[in-house]
């Protein structure tokens, strides 16, 4: 699995290890570490309806680590 880490926003992102197409994030740690093992309790789709009610910079941000991803994955 592919990582991103964001100081930014204190979540490191991945795509759905089934589908390589839904951006899933999850909290990061103090020291910088995260759950790395992908499952439910970790890790949350990213609810892009929810993004639009935050901070205008917040959605142009996560779409370009998905975009980062998507493109890590096709390679």
């Amino acid at each position: 699995m592919i990582f991103i880490r964001s100081e930014k926003t204190g979540s490191v992102y991945t795509l759905d290890p089934n589908t390589l197409t839904e951006l899933y994030y999850t909290p990061m740690m103090k020291d910088g570490e995260f759950a790395t093992c992908f499952n439910d309790n970790d890790w949350a789709a990213v609810d892009w309806l929810s993004v639009l009610g935050e901070e205008e910079w917040i959605k142009p941000y996560l779409e370009n680590i998905h975009q980062q991803l998507l493109e890590e994955v096709a390679q």
